[in-house]
């Protein structure tokens, strides 16, 4: 049995290295405090944290990120990553993250290649909720509600929807989309007791042809 999921309906744990991060690390805050019901001291570290991961550089966000300084007073030590995540799992290696958090988090995060915007139109509620400050935890239902309806045809209709009003006028267009160019392929294989999952993840190009950017097995 299989399924492919959206990927870019997800958070794109790898937009805290770009031009964007401020905005992309705001938002993932927000998310660890709705979905993770963590308090806003925590969800800050770990958002910081995460950043300082995948940017390339050896400076810990202050106040509460965290570089090589505090990775290596750990027992096993290990390095901070400093370049793009693989796989949404390394975010287990985080400070401020248990196993807990990362449980509650993974429906709603990825890790592509590049930075990525959101397609509202695949985007679960939590996410949805997110996009931008102070919109009220239900944003996300009303707004798939509105979408069962009728799918958003493009970026500006999506930001006309009444939701959105007040908050959402602090929402960046250029963080959105109502296309995707990333998926992930999952399934799982069973033989008598013997059961593997599988995960692969595809890029699929303006020009309609897919190729395969990274598979495992048992974890994605």
């Amino acid at each position: 049995q299989g399924r492919v999921v959206d990927l870019q309906g997800r958070f794109n744990l790898n937009n805290l290295g770009t031009g964007n991060a401020e905005a992309a690390m705001a938002q993932f805050q927000r998310l660890i405090e709705l979905v993770a019901d963590t308090d806003t001291v925590t969800a800050r570290t770990i958002a910081a944290s995460t950043r300082d991961w995948v940017d390339a550089d050896i400076n810990p966000t202050r106040p509460d990120g965290a570089e090589d300084n505090y990775y290596l007073g750990l027992t096993p030590a290990y390095r901070a990553g400093n370049t793009f995540m693989i796989s949404p799992s390394e975010l287990r290696l985080i400070k401020g993250v248990t196993d807990e958090i990362y449980t509650a988090l993974a429906p709603y995060i990825s890790a592509l290649p590049e930075s990525t915007p959101i397609n509202v139109n695949t985007a679960p509620a939590p996410v949805l909720a997110t996009l931008a400050p102070n919109l009220p935890p239900t944003t996300g239902e009303s707004l798939i509600e509105a979408r069962s309806e009728e799918p958003w045809t493009s970026v500006d209709a999506f930001l006309q929807e009444s939701a959105l009003a007040g908050p959402g006028d602090t929402l960046g267009a250029d963080r959105l989309s109502v296309t995707t160019g990333y998926f992930l392929a999952r399934g799982q294989i069973t033989v008598d007791r013997a059961q593997v999952q599988f995960f692969a993840v595809l890029e699929r190009a303006d020009n309609g042809a897919v190729r395969t950017i990274n598979h495992s097995t048992n974890v994605y």
